[in-house]
């Protein structure tokens, strides 16, 4: 299934989701990165409501190094709450909605199951 989203809804979303000119105008970065983002945390929508829980989940990622803008040889920065909240009103046609206990116990099972494998792998 493809990864559709609409920015329609965010303020300025001109100013805000677009960066260049006529053939050059792409994505801003990190609106591309929030797009992607809506996959990992498991949350569709960035609204008023969710803002903050979308935050934690998103920074939680990167705290276990497994978000999508873990790119420490490109200069990883993680995407402020400013900047999060600059796109409420984002929309993706993500969203099992899991509560967050249920989130965060698959998130970390994840991590624990690589691990388990990349240590498999040392011993062996």
């Amino acid at each position: 299934m493809s990864l559709n989203w609409d920015v329609s809804k965010i303020e300025n979303n001109k100013e805000v989701c677009f960066t260049g000119e006529g053939d050059n105008r792409c994505l801003a970065p990190v609106t591309n990165t929030l797009i992607w983002y809506t996959l990992a945390v498991d949350i569709g929508d960035i609204s008023e409501k969710n803002v903050d829980e979308f935050y934690i989940r998103m920074n939680l990622l990167d705290r276990l190094n497994t978000g999508p803008m873990h790119w420490e040889a490109a200069g990883y920065r993680s995407i402020t709450l400013e900047e999060l909240r600059q796109h409420i009103g984002l929309h993706t046609n993500v969203g099992r909605g899991e509560t967050r206990n249920k989130w965060f116990k698959h998130k970390i099972d994840g991590v624990v199951r690589d691990l388990e494998y990349d240590l498999r792998k040392q011993v062996a």
